[in-house]
């Protein structure tokens, strides 16, 4: 018997935008079959964007916000635009994430959504932090920090304090930057949020390792290397950081084919995570982001290490 075709859900998230042309807004019935149709949507760019799939989350997160813009729908509409925006950043479509995420935030300041704003105003900040910009980035990012302080939002605080963290690592601001890490781990242990924990954890290695504190940075990340054994990467925000962190650390205590061996992950990964963006979009994810840079450039080198073999990307 021939073989079912497989349905791509990319194809079906389009073809709701383009009934949304035609759909008559003034019908309730309608209304709510769109509105659930974008929140499927959101949903479904949600799980694929956490699951690094940002090609294929991209179309579904950009539906949502086509109907949710129709609509008026502002919660999901802020939701949506802040995620796309994210998914843009980790890209490097530094242009198309700042759209976004400035729409959310003049949304959320409007309606009074503060989730929404802090979100926003972080997700600036990272991007200015690429940039370079250091000035608008401690900005935006030190307004994060005090509206998720005022409102007692937690996710805002700790998610505000990683970025901190980056940005001072960024500036080579180390006492602040393992502050900032810091404050974050104590955050997510709180709340028990032991994936987020790692991230923050990882930073602070990250920092310590550049201090000279090789040994406290190798004790951190076996705390690392233990959560990764019992849960790989599922849920890290940014895996590729963390791998390429450990990588490091494992390299200065002199733990070659270990070291070796998380590279080689870090790299594979990163590729895998490319796959379907356009040309454009790939591109981008290569040439502009500064960890992707960061990755291919050690790769290269072990490459050129004399007496190794290591194995390509596939």
């Amino acid at each position: 018997m021939p073989s079912r075709p497989i349905i791509d859900p990319i194809n079906w998230w389009d073809k709701i935008v383009v009934a949304l042309e035609l759909a008559d807004l003034t019908d309730s019935g309608t209304r709510d079959k769109l509105d659930s149709a974008a929140a499927k949507a959101l949903n479904q760019g949600l799980h694929t964007a956490a699951a690094w799939q940002y090609a294929r989350a991209l179309p579904m997160l950009t539906a949502a916000i086509e109907i949710w813009t129709r609509l008026d729908h502002v919660p999901g509409l802020i939701q949506a635009q802040n995620t796309r925006g994210a998914v843009y950043r980790k890209i490097g479509a530094y242009d198309a994430a700042r759209e976004d995420y400035q729409a959310a935030l003049l949304l959320a300041h409007e309606h009074d959504l503060s989730g929404g704003e802090i979100t926003a105003r972080a997700g600036l900040g990272a991007i200015h932090t690429a940039h370079d910009a250091y000035d608008d980035a401690q900005t935006l990012l030190n307004q994060a920090l005090e509206q998720a302080r005022s409102t007692v939002d937690n996710w805002g605080m700790g998610y505000t304090q990683r970025l901190l963290g980056q940005f001072y690592e960024a500036r080579k601001e180390w006492d602040a930057a393992l502050h900032a890490y810091g404050s974050a781990v104590e955050i997510w242990r709180a709340v028990v949020a032991p994936v987020e924990e790692i991230e923050a954890t990882t930073g602070m290695a990250s920092v310590m390792l550049v201090q000279g504190h090789a040994v406290g940075a190798y004790s951190l990340i076996e705390a690392v290397l233990r959560h990764l054994g019992k849960n790989g990467p599922a849920r890290l925000d940014e895996p590729l950081r963390v791998y390429f962190t450990i990588y490091r650390v494992l390299q200065t205590m002199q733990q070659g084919e270990s070291a070796q061996d998380m590279l080689r992950t870090a790299y594979q990964m990163m590729h895998k995570h490319a796959e379907g963006l356009s040309d454009a979009h790939r591109a981008a994810y290569f040439e502009t982001v500064p960890l992707h840079r960061a990755i291919d450039a050690a790769w290269e080198a072990s490459r050129d290490t004399p007496d190794q073999s290591y194995g390509e990307n596939k």
